[in-house]
């Protein structure tokens, strides 16, 4: 009988503590509102999620645990909005020792409304993303893993810059004119309407545009890299690499080549 009971306690003494430590609560998330000056941009430089939404009146509200709460930084350096992680160490008068950013124990979401809307950029392993925006002039970049993803964007120009593993996305555009550059192994998608493109890789990343209308396209590929147009005009293409330039449509093309890559027309 002693045995048995041992053997019963010896099997379900694990499963109790599992059940234990998967029911164990967790920190529950505070929210703060952050005191700003005015800002036209947002870069995101940690861990966190950031949703954008462009209207009044401009409104900054940090979502995380509470001991999280102080470690994310939120900052206004000419124009823009700066989320971070705190640097932490030891104190000891006015030096820091082993200075080391903070390490978060949960999810960080930061909710970000604001009038005008010039740029967003994330440089860190976070997202940033926005469903609807009307600009005259917007700058995107990603200098990390992480993602910038947009909805519904109306502006005059649009400046699209990746030089990471990250991913940056534009689901629906009209534009007079988009410039694209790729310089890593991630992947800028972008699609909608636009009157002109200018696109160019220089890494082995794909750049796709196939879902986006334009007129007229200039398409410069310097890698491995592939580039996606759909062009019904005129399509000027320069490849120095191995990488290839798929077109749909039916433009006029005129193609520039000093490597193996060429420009072929899509399945």
């Amino acid at each position: 009988m002693c045995i048995r009971t041992r053997l019963f306690y010896s099997l379900t003494a694990p499963l109790a503590l599992s059940m234990l430590l998967a029911f164990r609560p967790t920190a529950a998330n505070t929210s703060e509102t952050r005191e700003l000056p005015a800002f036209s941009a947002v870069r995101l430089g940690t861990r966190a999620t950031v949703i954008v939404r462009q209207g009044s009146p401009q409104r900054v509200l940090v979502e995380a645990a509470s001991a999280d709460l102080p470690n994310i930084q939120t900052e206004v350096v000419n124009n823009q909005l700066r989320i971070y992680t705190a640097m932490t160490g030891t104190q000891i008068g006015p030096i820091k020792f082993n200075p080391h950013t903070a390490t978060l124990t949960g999810p960080v979401t930061v909710y970000v409304t604001l009038p005008t809307v010039r740029g967003l950029a994330v440089s860190s392993s976070g997202r940033l993303q926005a469903d609807t925006l009307q600009v005259k002039n917007l700058t995107l970049g990603v200098s990390s893993s992480g993602r910038l993803l947009l909805g519904q964007v109306q502006a005059g120009s649009v400046r699209a810059g990746l030089s990471s593993s990250g991913q940056l996305s534009i689901g629906q555009l009209r534009a007079d004119t988009l410039r694209a550059t790729l310089s890593s192994s991630g992947s800028i998608t972008a699609a909608g309407v636009c009157t002109y493109s200018a696109l160019g890789v220089s890494s082995s990343g794909r750049l796709n545009t196939a879902g986006l209308a334009v007129q007229d396209c200039q398409a410069r590929i310097s890698s491995s890299g592939s580039c996606l147009v759909n062009v019904a005009r005129t399509l000027d293409a320069y490849l120095s690499g191995s990488g290839s330039v798929v077109v749909s449509g039916h433009p006029q093309v005129t193609s520039h080549t000093s490597g193996s890559g060429r420009v072929r027309l899509a399945q």
